[in-house]
């Protein structure tokens, strides 16, 4: 009998040597049973004795041997071979002959070193084998069925009227997006994207809302602001252009228009797998025409200042788990003109922040 290994083989001894055992004994007559090699944990040798007083020799009529013996994954059973034939030279010649045509442990040997080499062969290409990199491009762009939500904490001090010094200010980060399609990407509050390939770059446009009345009551009509972007990256290199304006929709309680546009560029950098800068450069433009004068503000913003989702994206963003990151922002501005003036005041510093959260891919 051949078991798949030697453990098999082993625990097939066992269950044979107690099976035969108890078919054997009786409760009048147990020492019918002579285990002469008990004490050999891989052999079994019994003589078996006819049972006295039994006339239709059920079991055996003369003095049997019965032997079980494992050498590997082979079990050797011998059972009714008369007690004066050499047992010994029997089981021998079953192990040599008929057992070696069964296995060949030449074959085993050579299928076991054939299977250790490729295990090892495995083990070096896998350990050699990088991980596949995230596209450097959904940092911006999110792909389909991830959600992405981002919470941080906003503090930062903000130049509300150029007459006063400097306001600090605190807040709430939230970024909350979620890939609908491999092309289509929904963000909080009400923003879409849509992206796609085009040559060597993803370019995306998208619509949301610039203000809520919610926010502000005054407003009669929601002003639209629409943000393109052309994404190229190379390996772990990118570069971003971003174009985000708001049409003159918006009228107040004061009969006022305003127009604004931002124009950015920033690069993505991704030295390790786990850590992207994104640093980048805005100069963004707001004109308000009334019915009285006219006037516009010019301003320039360095730091994290790209965007996605219409959501500024984050300075640095450092992969502790597959999933969750930990990132931080930090962006300065300067006024460019003073309202009503054409003075380029870039000493005057308008707007300081810095952030940090986490973000979650799920």
């Amino acid at each position: 009998l051949l078991g798949d290994t030697d453990t098999d083989a082993a625990e097939l001894f066992v269950a044979l040597r107690d099976r035969l055992r108890a078919a054997y004994a009786t409760d009048n007559d147990p020492i019918r049973v002579v285990a002469d090699g008990s004490t050999a944990p891989d052999r079994f040798v019994a003589v078996i004795a006819p049972l006295p007083g039994e006339k239709k020799a059920i079991r055996t009529d003369r003095r049997e041997h019965l032997a079980i013996e494992r050498r590997g994954r082979a079990v050797v059973v011998v059972n009714g071979l008369a007690a004066d034939v050499d047992l010994a030279a029997v089981v021998d010649d079953l192990f040599a002959h008929d057992v070696a045509a069964a296995v060949n442990v030449d074959d085993d040997r050579r299928r076991a070193a054939v299977a250790a080499d490729l295990e090892r062969t495995l083990d070096t290409v896998l350990a050699a084998q990088q991980p596949t990199p995230v596209p450097l491009s959904q940092q911006l762009l999110l792909p389909a069925r991830i959600i992405a939500v981002r919470l941080g904490v906003d503090v930062g001090s903000s130049d509300f009227d150029p007459a006063h010094d400097l306001a600090v200010v605190a807040g709430i980060d939230v970024e909350a997006r979620w890939g609908v399609r491999s092309f289509l990407e929904l963000a909080l509050p009400f923003a879409a994207t849509v992206h796609a390939p085009l040559g060597p770059f993803d370019v995306a446009v998208g619509i949301a809302p610039h203000s809520l009345p919610v926010a502000n009551a005054a407003d009669g009509l929601w002003a639209a602001t629409f943000l393109g972007t052309a994404l190229w990256t190379s390996g772990d290199v990118g570069v971003a252009v971003q174009l985000d304006a708001s049409p003159a929709l918006r009228f107040n309680s004061l009969a006022q228009t305003a127009v604004s546009s931002s124009y950015r560029l920033g690069a993505l950098l991704r030295p390790t797998s786990w850590l992207v800068f994104q640093p980048g450069l805005e100069v963004a433009r707001t004109g308000i025409a009334a019915n009285v004068d006219r006037r516009s503000d010019e301003v320039l913003r360095i730091g994290g200042v790209l965007q996605r989702g219409f959501i500024d994206a984050p300075l640095i963003e450092i992969e502790v788990l597959s999933g969750l990151k930990l990132w931080g922002s930090t962006s300065t501005s300067w006024r460019l003109a003073d309202p009503g003036t054409s003075a380029v005041s870039l000493q005057r510093i308008s707007e300081q922040r810095a952030s940090a959260g986490v973000l979650v891919l799920f």
